[in-house]
């Protein structure tokens, strides 16, 4: 389906969602996918890292953010990146969230098809 997005913006989202799926899960599988979804395209980034912890997950998309095995460990980072990646969703129509997994990290990002009406956050 042809997705109303602009492409730079687009792969500066899996951009950064990749490195940190390359950061905090380097020695697992990590996997991207895209599929239909309910409010347009679905991208879906999945790692088998340590996870987010339950405590951070409602604050992870918030500006200079950094949970607490991230602030532990001798990762570098500003807590930017997916606070932007959020901002570029909404900016684009779209949004982002964290699903539910036993093991590691997914993040998806929506994004509406061309001639569809955009979400609204909120």
């Amino acid at each position: 389906p042809l997705v109303l997005a602009d492409e730079g913006r687009v792969g500066q989202m899996l951009a950064n969602l990749l490195e940190n799926a390359l950061k905090y899960a380097a020695d697992g599988p990590i996997a991207v996918s895209a599929a239909p979804g309910p409010e347009g395209v679905v991208v879906r980034v999945v790692d088998a890292g340590p996870g987010i912890e339950a405590a951070d997950r409602e604050h992870v998309f918030e500006r200079f953010y950094r949970g607490r095995r991230v602030r532990e460990s001798a990762r570098p980072g500003s807590g930017l990146g997916l606070y932007l990646c959020q901002r570029l969703a909404e900016a684009q129509g779209g949004r982002i969230w964290l699903d539910e997994v036993p093991v590691g990290t997914s993040i998806a990002f929506s994004l509406p098809l061309a001639g569809r009406p955009a979400v609204v956050p909120g």
